[in-house]
């Protein structure tokens, strides 16, 4: 999603939050306060935070990259909310680990069979897809 579109969703909804990864493996994140200021972080790939007060001169300066491709951060709700959500026919998912740091994917479906494995339940985190920060 580009950058202006992010903004008007940011206006629409300070609870989203947006990230993007630049071609340095950079991690940019925005947001808006509960107070309304808007938020712009720039991390290292190693997970370093670049402050634009202290890190000028090439290494960031408080700029945007406008040609970032920025995505939704979706946060993990109760497994009960997530269930809760579907039988109010939201899209619901559940994401797993499944061999080694592989992750897979599972949505509720529209049938009443729901077979899957109870540590989903436990260990899996859940979204509500139809929720724009859930």
């Amino acid at each position: 999603m580009l950058m202006e579109k992010v903004i008007e969703e940011l206006r629409k909804n300070p609870k989203l939050n947006y990230r993007a990864i630049d071609s340095f493996g950079d991690r940019h994140e925005m947001s808006i306060s509960d107070t309304g200021y808007f938020y712009y972080r720039k991390f290292r790939k190693d997970g370093y935070f670049l402050d634009p007060n202290k890190h000028s001169g090439g290494h960031f300066n408080g700029n945007i990259n406008a040609t970032l491709d920025w995505q939704l951060v979706r946060e993990p709700v109760p497994v009960w909310e997530a269930i809760k959500a579907y039988c109010e026919g939201k899209k619901v998912y559940c994401v797993f680990k499944m061999f080694g740091e592989k992750e897979g994917k599972f949505y509720l479906n529209n049938s009443d069979d729901w077979v899957f494995r109870g540590n989903l339940l436990t260990e899996g985190k859940w979204f509500v897809e139809d929720n724009p920060n859930g």
